[in-house]
């Protein structure tokens, strides 16, 4: 929550702003913001402020960027959080496209196949759910992308998708 009133802090300061990178900056936030209200549990809000971002970003064809990515990762993250598992794949399928296009740091490679392993573990595709997982598991050992519950729980899925695989 504290996230949040700063988030929301910070796109009034950058409304007082008029500049191009300002307007990104905003919708970098609004797209944080709504990762933020996602995860806790504000779904309805968040769909909103997405859909904003991806209205803008269609309309200034910035499709390959790296907010276009973060928009659609937090869209698949939405809908995985929803249970609309095949627009939650869709989605973080356009993520990994453009990060594959963009020279993306090795955290947000992580979350993004750490995301599709998920969606694919809860569709029942355990073969593609362990493939996923084991890049995002053994690419974050020792770099702290994920807290250590985190992995653990990772270590558990591709445990069992190896079962069931």
């Amino acid at each position: 929550y504290n996230a949040q009133y700063f988030i929301d802090k910070a796109i009034d300061i950058l409304n007082g702003m008029i500049c191009f990178n300002t307007q990104l900056l905003i919708l970098q936030c609004k797209v944080f913001k709504a990762y933020l209200l996602v995860n806790l549990g504000d779904l309805k809000n968040a769909k909103n402020m997405l859909r904003e971002s991806i209205n803008y970003i269609r309309n200034d064809e910035k499709e390959n960027s790296m907010i276009a990515m973060e928009t659609h990762y937090a869209f698949a993250t939405l809908y995985l959080h929803n249970n609309e598992l095949e627009n939650a794949e869709s989605c973080a399928i356009k993520a990994e496209s453009i990060m594959k296009k963009n020279d993306s740091p090795f955290a947000i490679r992580c979350h993004i196949r750490e995301l599709l392993g998920e969606i694919y573990f809860y569709s029942n595709e355990y073969t593609l759910a362990k493939k996923y997982l084991q890049i995002a598991y053994s690419h974050s050992i020792g770099k702290h992308y994920f807290s250590e519950d985190v992995l653990e729980w990772i270590k558990q899925l591709i445990e069992f998708c190896v079962k069931f695989a």
